[in-house]
């Protein structure tokens, strides 16, 4: 059985930190948008956006202020966890693998309790890609840690006396 090369891992891994970069920026956007959005133009927004659908079958309930601001807290506090975990692994900082391993992990444990209160597709495939990932960050941290990697430029003398 032929096992991935070094280099495939750490393709992977790139790859894979910089899908999270783009889920995380547009994480913060919807948060963006709660936050600054009325909440009549919100609900006006699902009601156009789903046609009356929601509306035939009893299934709209408007979107409270309360919730609406407290769904933009949430989302901003978790996009801005994951971008400066996300900006660390990027620029190769020791202290963010084993740091966005520990905190991807509590937001899966999460993401797990919340498929089985409400089954969803999207969350399950967010998850697994989520658990890929935190192995592909473990995996990145060992062989770092093994060949004694550190970050371009982390030797540079701080005071420029090189």
């Amino acid at each position: 059985m032929k096992t991935m090369s070094e280099h495939t891992y750490h393709l992977l891994f790139r790859i894979g930190i910089i899908v999270k970069a783009a889920a995380t920026v547009f994480e913060l956007a919807g948060g963006a948008v709660l936050w600054f959005t009325a909440n009549t133009a919100l609900n006006g927004a699902i009601l156009f956006l789903t046609g009356d659908e929601l509306i035939e079958h009893g299934l709209f309930r408007a979107v409270t202020p309360e919730a609406q601001h407290l769904w933009a807290l949430l989302l901003l506090g978790h996009g801005v966890v994951k971008l400066f975990l996300v900006i660390g692994l990027l620029k190769e900082r020791l202290w963010s693998y084993p740091s966005s391993a520990a905190v991807f992990t509590m937001f899966v444990i999460y993401q797990i309790y919340e498929t089985l209160v409400a089954p969803s597709l999207f969350i399950d495939a967010l998850t697994a890609f989520d658990i890929v990932l935190i192995l592909l960050i473990l995996h990145e941290y060992r062989y770092r840690l093994r060949h004694r990697l550190v970050p371009m430029g982390a030797l540079k003398d701080p005071h420029g006396d090189a």
